[in-house]
């Protein structure tokens, strides 16, 4: 093993040289085989952080598109990304690799390749020329990605191999198009949640057979009743709730991200980490979503767990999956869009198609510091055309809290609201205020219609959480985060 290392760190040493020496009398074969190996070699001499500083260093990136190719390039650092991220989980080093400021994630990596890759397709307009294999590579990190369940992030990259071959002039029909426009399909996730064991949306299992036999083996969560796709987390991490504590939510995703599972009978386990399968707040009717929860690691845990309905499943021959509580209800897919905070510029913004009237409103507040005396605005969608926003589900109460989930669906009825000073926008009935959900203002997290708060919530996070800005392309705003928006999946 030490020789081994050391004969790696040698090559490290001289493929380092080769690669920044700018003589021109060096082999481009000998080159290029330092460009694509360099990273390996280093992490066959476990100098992690010296991988991890090379994979994000724009000069070596491009260095090595230019030799190997953009899509080969790509496809390289995608795979030593994955790479680093296994030797990093087995050794358990995860938080104290870090790059400059930054802290190791496969997300920020990903992101890093996308941020170079369009930075040489503005370059190369610049130039009136197209760089070949961009899309392609743009399309393969939008697909690794979607398997790191940082759905945002891969909808923004595929959105951006989509514009560059509309930009060279592709058909509708064309099959790169085609092949795109499904991946950002695939990765606008609806929710899993609780729907009549005889709707027409119910999951039905691919491989349920084998989780029927309830012996633990692994399991890819397949779905055969939507072949091609799965369930599969939400996010890339778990939220956190001041009521219910660390919870993931699921979705309707990609095969490609699905969900390693085992079945004893009783639970459904994802692999990776032990996180159980759960109907949220324990609620048994439809509409209600499922979550993963953390894995009982105590005794007292585990006898918490065993307690809880909420994580009692049962397998049918048919190969859906209901509670045990409720063998009347299966999982199934929410046929709507929840709304949540993208980036500022995300091609998946909600735009609002009476910005002016929105904006004239916000301007007249603030210089009248008085409530709009209109009867009300309308939120028509200028981004989603037939759509509308609307309330879907019955009102939640958890603990001091009521209110209610938003999202946008089909609808005859058009929201509408009054905007109110501080950035308030509330139901034109009063029966309900926008905010963001949660104490804090982070991408990824859900707009809700909250109806009744305690005190503390008010004075401490009610003024940050339910203020909202009207931009002048008719998105919207968090105040106190105008890099985020209102978006939606």
């Amino acid at each position: 093993m030490k020789i081994a290392q050391e004969w790696n760190m040698l090559l490290v040493k001289r493929y380092e040289m080769l690669i920044t020496d700018s003589g021109k009398d060096k082999s481009a074969k000998i080159v290029g085989t330092a460009l694509k190996t360099l990273p390996s070699h280093m992490m066959n001499a476990f100098q992690l952080e010296k991988t991890f500083s090379f994979l994000m260093n724009e000069r070596f990136l491009r260095k090595r598109l230019s030799a190997l190719g953009v899509e080969n390039g790509t496809t390289r650092q995608i795979a030593d990304i994955g790479r680093l991220h296994r030797i990093m989980s087995e050794n358990n080093t995860m938080q104290t690799l870090q790059y400059s400021t930054a802290e190791f994630s496969v997300t920020y990596c990903l992101n890093f390749i996308v941020d170079i890759l369009w930075k040489a397709n503005s370059e190369s307009i610049s130039e009136n020329q197209l760089s070949e294999g961009l899309y392609q590579a743009l399309t393969r990190v939008g697909r690794a990605l979607q398997k790191e369940s940082s759905w945002d992030d891969a909808i923004d990259c595929l959105f951006k191999a989509l514009e560059i071959c509309r930009a060279a002039g592709f058909k509708d029909n064309h099959v790169d198009i085609v092949h795109i426009l499904k991946l950002i399909e695939s990765s606008s996730l609806k929710e899993i949640i609780l729907v009549s064991i005889k709707s027409p949306d119910r999951l039905i299992l691919k491989n349920a057979h084998t989780l029927g036999q309830k012996n633990n083996q692994k399991v890819l969560l397949e779905l055969s009743s939507h072949p091609g796709y799965s369930i599969s987390p939400m996010f890339d991490k778990y939220a956190l709730s001041r009521y219910f504590g660390s919870f993931l939510q699921l979705g309707f995703g990609p095969k490609e991200s699905a969900v390693l599972a085992t079945y004893d009978g009783n639970f459904i386990t994802r692999v990776d980490d032990g996180a159980v399968l759960n109907v949220a707040q324990g609620i048994f009717r439809e509409g209600v979503n499922l979550n993963l929860k953390p894995g009982p690691k105590t005794p007292k845990e585990h006898d918490k767990h065993e307690k809880m309905q909420s994580r009692y499943f049962v397998i049918n021959s048919e190969g859906s999956i209901s509670p045990s509580a409720c063998p009347l209800l299966a999982l199934g897919i929410s046929q709507y869009s929840h709304l949540h905070l993208v980036k500022r510029n995300a091609p998946h913004r909600v735009i609002f198609s009476n910005a002016t009237t929105l904006t004239k409103c916000q301007s007249e507040l603030e210089t009248t510091n008085n409530k709009i005396r209109s009867d009300c605005i309308e939120l028509e969608l200028l981004s989603h055309p037939g759509w509308t926003i609307l309330q879907i589900h019955d009102s939640f109460v958890v603990g001091s809290f009521s209110g209610a989930r938003i999202a946008i669906g089909s609808s005859n009825e058009i929201m509408k609201v009054n905007l109110l000073q501080g950035g308030r926008i509330a139901l034109n009935n009063r029966k309900g205020f926008l905010i963001v959900l949660g104490n804090n203002l982070n991408e990824g997290q859900n707009i809700i219609l909250l109806k009744k708060w305690p005190m503390w919530y008010k004075f401490w996070h009610l003024k940050q959480q339910g203020s909202f800005t009207i931009n002048n392309d008719g998105s919207i705003s968090p105040t106190y985060a105008p890099h985020l928006v209102i978006g939606s999946y």
